[in-house]
């Protein structure tokens, strides 16, 4: 994202892998987050089963066309529905849904329409500055763990100790929390240190 936009492009989509776990991080580092679903594929539970719902900014029904046009529209009213039962993402913007054809392009030019005004009522609202704000708080969040994980694990000494602890704890000669504390003990005595001790 972050090459995309210092190449120039002002629009970038982001697509997750679609399991569940990945949307809530990508909820965190997008402007607007768009749930695509499928009617009559069991997304409907999916989607309130996943927490999806509470993410979106707008619901996309895709594959409404030919005869899957009215379970695309059931689909819709089911997910209206259930929007009016949960907090919005945001305080400005109440959350969208629309039915749409990949296949046929018919519902995209509205569904654009839907962005520019998601961004624009964030925008006027103050909520899209604090908005990115929070994206950077968290990348910078997210990168500093990462750092540090990457850190600790490039220590001498520290895969030989973590493989004799594993074998210990398949033996039942080690505990799991006493393992832990042993390896911050040895690898991370700042953090250890109790200062009541």
């Amino acid at each position: 994202m972050l090459l995309c936009e210092a190449f120039g492009f002002d629009v970038v989509i982001v697509e997750s892998v679609g399991v569940g776990q990945s949307e809530v991080g990508l909820a965190d580092m997008v402007d607007v987050f768009i749930s695509l679903m499928l009617s009559g594929a069991g997304d409907e539970l999916q989607g309130i089963k996943k927490g999806l719902l509470e993410l979106a900014d707008i619901i996309a029904v895709n594959k409404a066309d030919g005869e899957n046009i009215l379970r695309a529209q059931l689909a819709q009213r089911e997910y209206r529905s259930a929007l009016t039962y949960l907090p919005r993402r945001h305080d400005s913007w109440e959350a969208q849904t629309i039915c749409i054809s990949g296949l046929y392009g018919t519902g995209l030019a509205e569904l654009w329409t839907l962005i520019q005004e998601h961004r624009e009522t964030l925008i006027d609202s103050g909520e899209f500055k604090a908005l990115r704000l929070a994206q950077e708080r968290k990348w910078f969040h997210s990168q500093l763990s990462l750092r540090i994980l990457e850190a600790f694990f490039q220590q001498n000494g520290i895969q030989a100790e973590i493989e004799s602890c594993e074998t210990e704890i398949e033996n039942g000669a080690l505990f799991v929390g006493v393992a832990i504390d042993n390896i911050i003990k040895q690898f991370m005595p700042v953090i250890s240190d109790d200062p009541n001790d």
